[in-house]
């Protein structure tokens, strides 16, 4: 899995190799793309899920603010977002580096490891689900249930915002599978 480089926001620089993200103030000089964010610093994975299980590993590092998950492909990428189930998105995220949630409406807040530095993410599409793991010790962060296939998935990345530019503690990386093991959602999901 990559970056889709053509439905990134045009403050966030995509590394050469798409697989990392970060915010800068500075505005990018990319073409113009109906698939692209406007305004919310987002950008979405290359892959297109419409069947099956998938699962990929992101490294959030010491991030401060970060959301990651899936959206449905048809979401509006052309007004500010709000991350929630019914605009169709699934996602989890911190805000400080101390408030962790998932993207439920209202939210709902989560008990997650202070020190989380990557996180797993499992969608299966024949349980119409996406489980969330915490890779330090392999303890399950959220699951979202009876999540509609109606729209095609894609995977959802979006940095913080409000840091220096190239503050490497703010990107976003997808890395390789260390944990294929987890493949499955847990016995009881909150």
């Amino acid at each position: 899995m990559t970056l889709d480089v053509d439905t990134a926001q045009n403050h966030l620089i995509i590394s050469d190799d798409l697989l990392s993200v970060y915010y800068t103030p500075q505005k990018q000089d990319r073409k113009k793309c109906a698939e692209r964010f406007h305004p919310s610093p987002c950008v979405l994975g290359s892959s297109r899920f419409t069947s099956g299980r998938h699962y990929w590993e992101v490294v959030v590092g010491t991030s401060k603010e970060w959301d990651i998950g899936i959206c449905k492909e048809s979401i509006n990428r052309k007004k500010a977002i709000y991350l929630s189930e019914k605009n169709g998105f699934w996602t989890v995220g911190v805000r400080g580096k101390k408030v962790y949630s998932a993207s439920t409406d209202p939210l709902t807040l989560l008990l997650v490891n202070p020190r989380l530095h990557r996180v797993g993410i499992f969608l299966d599409m024949l349980e119409n689900s996406v489980s969330f793991w915490d890779l330090s010790d392999g303890s399950h962060i959220y699951t979202f249930l009876k999540i509609p296939d109606t729209d095609p998935f894609r995977p959802f990345f979006s940095p913080a915002s409000s840091y220096p530019e190239g503050d490497q503690e703010q990107v976003l990386s997808i890395c390789p599978v260390t944990n294929p093991g987890i493949f499955g959602i847990p016995v009881n999901p909150q």
